[in-house]
């Protein structure tokens, strides 16, 4: 029995090309967002693809691919989104049909880049598309969202767009001064919410106190998760009791708590051979006192109580030439020079000398070469404070101090330490600087080498085998060690998720709970909570605060605000559904390797096909009278229409394509006397 297949297509020549996707990353990437760029333009002056471009196709083996084109047809580099439900360590191979048809098939923005990841959320996209820019009263530019019904024709998005190569396409990237608002409805902030989004730094240089990535609801209680000075938070601020948890900053290892006394406040620290020397005050009664720890659990070694007018020793300088410790003590703005093995002996300081600055809000010392020379430096803490570089030998001999040289330091200085090439200052932001060049130019932005975060309320710091060591005061009183360049977290994506349930505030980082904190009152609720009146109408502020003009310069992208609280599952399931790659894809476009024509024989039918669905006739041509049955199957081997029943035919036979079924990819099924064969078509609507 012999018979012969042919599929005629109203519509031109289709056309084929392979696509082939690299997956840079070592595991299995899910629910991934690819682009590439096609020259729209060359094919249909060509006459290859229809002005519109609606008969572009993607199919990933047999399965059809939902793609997005971003920006037109008719461009030199058209770019096309596609959405990869999974993506393997190895290369994906993808097909690309194409021809001159005219079909409407329309490309959804929706269908590549999900709405939703959970029922009754509120998810901000930033993929391709464009908020609108109004200035504020105050000058500053905002970006204003006006809800979260994302316009049909391009999925919607807000704010400005770059393109990140990020698994979700475009990100919002935060300029200078700009935020966003958001009129929230009071259902998206109850009693207990989950908040999650994606960040990336893109500079270091202005993590300061007035710059921050927060997401604030302003109502009663204040929530926000914030990101200060390389900090990441999460607080909840109530009238009494605001209550905080947070992520070790970047490039920062948090070492712990040395048991000091109740109400002793860390200040001063410096190094003392193989130990640490570090000090606090109290105000109740008002009282510095020095330990020596052991750097390696922190435990207590011995102290000695500074004199009675140093209530507020704020910073440390050990001098291993001369056995001679130097403290600043910021209440009488003097420096003192102890012995300090004589004053741990009988806890007290044996003074050797001491002198008064001159200046108010002494804050930290250090030793540092000046011109060859060891000198002692010194800083003062207010906004427009300088650090000074001191003969402190004159000093004492004079008894007042002898100033070679200074420079305006970055404002709010606590602390001073030198690495044996360069000096380091803890103000604003962690400063690494050439102290000659700032000295010459009496500004530390003449000597900057670059900037660092550091922890939150740092203090004085110093170096102990290379390694810089700091205490934060106030929050819980713990050492942190830089263990790696913060720099490092330059281009790096990181997940967060914050939570609260009415008691517990969590942090999560990368899917993993990082922090906590308990709560011991409860949120107003929610339906008496009367919000603050803003001239945007607004109670949400993404990426800043509308109030006092705090903004964040960075990249933010897929904010989920959720109603309730995820548990830990789910939230690793949200990372690991957006995690982005470690690199960016790689996408090769072939030359068009084929063209399959719109009739031939059964031996050109070998790969996918076009089929116009309003008129495309499947002839069967059959030599002589014998009895066939002809059948459409989907890819998962359902029938889903009998195009022809088992009857005997001779000749030509024309059977329509049904038109209830999608466009799709189907297996043509033709049996005849207990012989089969089948053919794969693709049919384009």
């Amino acid at each position: 029995m012999s018979f012969w297949l042919v599929i005629f297509l109203a519509s031109a020549t289709v056309y084929e090309r392979e696509v082939v996707v690299s997956n840079p990353a070592e595991s299995l990437q899910t629910d991934v967002q690819v682009m590439l760029t096609l020259d729209t333009r060359s094919l249909i002056e060509a006459g290859k693809l229809d002005l519109e471009g609606n008969a572009l196709r993607f199919f990933r083996r047999v399965q059809p691919l939902s793609y997005w084109v971003a920006d037109g047809i008719h461009t030199c580099s058209t770019r096309i989104w596609l959405r990869l439900d999974s993506l393997f360590p190895d290369e994906s191979k993808l097909t690309l049909l194409y021809s001159s048809s005219t079909d409407g098939y329309e490309p959804s923005f929706d269908s590549v880049f999900t709405k939703a990841g959970f029922d009754s959320a509120w998810v901000f996209h930033c993929d391709e598309g464009e908020g609108d820019f109004t200035v504020t009263a105050t000058g500053s530019e905002t970006l204003i969202l006006e809800g979260v019904d994302w316009p049909p024709h391009d999925g919607g998005g807000w704010g400005k767009r770059e393109d990140q190569r990020f698994s979700t396409g475009s990100a919002l990237h935060f300029e200078p001064g700009s935020f966003a608002q958001w009129d929230m409805p009071a259902e998206a902030c109850r009693d207990s919410f989950t908040i999650a989004l994606w960040l990336r730094l893109d500079t270091l240089d202005y993590l300061t106190y007035s710059n921050a990535l927060r997401i604030i609801a302003e109502r009663p209680d204040v929530f926000s998760l914030w990101l200060r000075q390389g900090n990441l938070g999460f607080s909840l601020q109530g009238a009494s009791h605001p209550k905080t948890c947070y992520l070790p900053p970047f490039g920062w290892e948090r070492v712990g708590t040395p048991e000091i006394p109740a109400g002793f406040v860390p200040q001063g620290l410096s190094a003392m051979g193989e130990k640490l020397l570090f000090s606090a005050y109290s105000k109740n009664p008002p009282l510095s006192r020095v330990w020596r720890i052991d750097p390696c659990n922190l435990n207590l070694l011995g102290w000695f109580d500074m004199p009675p007018e140093a209530t507020h020793t704020s910073g440390l300088a050990y001098d291993s030439t001369r056995g001679v410790l130097w403290a600043a003590d910021y209440d009488s703005d003097k420096l003192y020079a102890i012995d300090a093995d004589s004053s741990f002996a009988i806890h007290s300081a044996v003074t050797i000398g001491e002198f008064p600055m001159g200046v108010e809000n002494v804050s930290a010392c250090c030793f540092a070469s000046f011109h060859d020379t060891l000198r002692l430096v010194v800083s003062t803490w207010e906004s427009s404070g300088h650090t000074y570089v001191l003969d402190e030998q004159a000093s004492l001999d004079k008894g007042e101090a002898v100033v070679l040289g200074s420079y305006k330091n970055i404002g709010y200085s606590q602390g001073l330490a030198f690495d044996g090439e360069h000096l380091w200052e803890s103000g604003l932001v962690l400063t690494q600087l050439n102290l000659e060049q700032a000295v010459e130019k009496a500004d530390y932005k003449e000597g900057l080498i670059s900037y660092f975060s550091e922890p939150p309320l740092p203090e004085d710091i110093t170096f102990l085998h290379d390694t810089l060591w700091m205490p934060n005061e106030y929050w819980d009183r713990a050492f942190f060690r830089l263990v790696d360049d913060p720099r490092e977290a330059l281009g790096r994506w990181i997940h967060l998720v914050a939570t609260y349930d009415g008691q517990w505030l969590r942090l999560y980082e990368g899917g993993e709970l990082t922090d906590s904190s308990r709560t011991d009152y409860s949120l107003p609720s929610i339906s008496n909570a009367t919000f603050r009146d803003y001239s945007t109408g607004s109670n949400l502020f993404i990426g800043g605060n509308g109030e006092d003009n705090r903004s964040f310069e960075g990249t933010i992208d897929e904010i989920v605000i959720l109603p309730r609280v995820l548990d830990t599952n789910k939230i690793r399931a949200l990372f690991e559904r957006r995690k982005p790659l470690v690199a960016e894809v790689e996408i090769h476009v072939s030359e068009e390797e084929d063209t399959i024509s719109h009739s031939g024989a059964i031996g050109k039918l070998l790969g996918p096909l076009g089929i116009k669905t309003s008129s495309t006739t499947i002839t069967l041509g059959v030599p002589y009278e014998i009895s066939i049955g002809v059948y459409l199957f989907d890819v998962c081997g359902r029938r889903v229409a009998t195009l022809l029943t088992p009857q005997k035919i001779r000749g030509k036979v024309e059977l329509r394509w049904p038109h209830n079924i999608p466009a799709g990819v189907y297996y043509l099924f033709v049996s005849s006397e207990g012989e089969a064969f089948s053919r794969k078509v693709v049919l384009l609507r």
